[in-house]
């Protein structure tokens, strides 16, 4: 019986992860600095903005924070990139990396 139940928090909880990004991204591709966003391999996020010569670290921060408010914040990873530097072969200049290690929680 225990592995039942095992079964179905494991298939039940996907869709709301997956729910959970979801929403997360639309609520920080909606930023005004953020140009675009997407989830990359895990839970790493990616946003990128205009690099305007400050440091982008407190705003990694606050984008964890959105993915906390989303419930997809544990262990999760958010990185600003400048928008003019990707390349073709997908590389980016980083302006800042927060490392989202606080429990998640739904809404």
């Amino acid at each position: 019986m225990a592995f039942g139940l095992v079964t179905l928090i494991c298939v039940v909880s996907a869709p709301l992860a997956l729910a959970g990004q979801q929403s997360a991204l639309t609520e920080i591709i909606n930023e005004p600095k953020v140009i675009s966003a997407a989830w990359l391999s895990g839970k790493r996020l990616i946003a990128s903005v205009f690099d305007d010569g400050w440091p982008r670290r407190g705003y990694a921060a606050f984008l964890c924070n959105v993915l906390h408010l989303h419930g997809v914040g544990a262990d999760a990873t958010a990185i600003v990139i400048d928008a003019r530097s990707v390349t073709k072969s997908g590389r980016y200049r980083t302006l800042g990396t927060a490392y989202c290690n606080f429990p998640s929680r739904r809404r």
